[in-house]
């Protein structure tokens, strides 16, 4: 990174928190998009979506960075209810149980709403049960902005 000059960023959130533990800085995809934000340019693809913040991305203070991406691509946000979604990194693939517990008080209900999040096992373990495919923040945003064009 050339001593913190060139970004290091990590496609999820998960896997960044526990390279920043080990003393590296590691951009989570919010925290990345965020940094870059200004260089890109919006539009709100999507009329409605739903967002769910891991665990580990709560604990790097990026949850509020997660519904300003998610505002920035659609018209109207749902962040889910939950403080976990139960998968607790592969373990809920391992237990089904603890994820199904965990998502039985799931608000609002994602039923035919895009869904998104920034963590691969969370994205399963809430696919797997809540009868809605999850799916990579960073296919939205990818969907959603260009690169600004320099003068």
């Amino acid at each position: 990174s050339r001593g913190g000059k060139v970004p290091i960023v990590c496609e999820t959130s998960p896997c960044a928190k526990m390279l920043n533990e080990g003393g590296l800085l590691v951009y989570d995809p919010v925290q990345f998009l965020w940094h870059i934000r200004k260089e890109l340019v919006w539009e709100k693809t999507e009329k409605e979506v739903m967002v769910h913040v891991p665990c580990s991305s709560k604990k790097m203070g990026s949850a509020p960075l997660f519904a300003a991406i998610a505002k920035m691509c659609s018209h109207n946000v749902h962040m889910t209810n939950i403080p976990c979604c139960g998968t607790a990194g592969d373990r809920g693939l391992r237990y089904p149980e603890l994820p199904k517990a965990s998502l039985q008080n799931l608000s609002p209900s994602p039923n035919g709403l895009p869904c998104y999040s920034t963590s691969q096992t969370c994205e399963v373990g809430l696919s797997n049960n809540t009868g809605t495919s999850w799916k990579s923040l960073l296919g939205l945003v990818e969907r959603s902005t260009r690169h600004q064009k320099l003068m």
